[in-house]
């Protein structure tokens, strides 16, 4: 009797369902190489399983969100005062949401608002 300490695998590989490496996002391929290398099995069974989580993975949409340049800013650790914030979030902003013919000004309660997020979210990467 073998022994199954990880992920024991059993089902049968499609061969239809294999997602290519290139065509997956930074996130999916972790996904899929974690999944892989954790499993116990064929390896063709072993893909199979990786492209289930890889593909449940995707089916969440969340690679491609469109998030606001705070987060970013929060995630690089990077420590700006308000009084700075403002010039350049209104530039970050108009660069992060590029769109034909969009001039539209950033209120000064929308950087207040994104300042606040801004600090909120800092700590969420400390």
């Amino acid at each position: 009797m073998a022994a199954t300490t990880r992920n024991s695998v059993t089902p049968r590989p499609n061969p239809k369902m294999r997602l290519r490496w290139h065509e997956m996002s930074p996130r999916e391929q972790l996904v899929w190489a974690v999944t892989y290398a954790q499993s116990i099995g064929v390896p063709g069974a072993l893909a199979y399983v990786a492209d289930r989580a890889a593909l449940s993975l995707r089916a969440l949409a969340i690679d491609h969100e469109d998030r606001s340049p705070e987060y970013d800013l929060a995630r690089l650790n990077v420590v700006v005062e308000r009084n700075e914030f403002d010039s350049w979030y209104r530039i970050a902003y108009q660069i992060s949401h590029q769109t034909a013919g969009s001039c539209e000004r950033i209120s000064d309660d929308a950087c207040a608002a994104a300042y606040e997020r801004y600090r909120q979210s800092s700590t969420d990467f400390y």
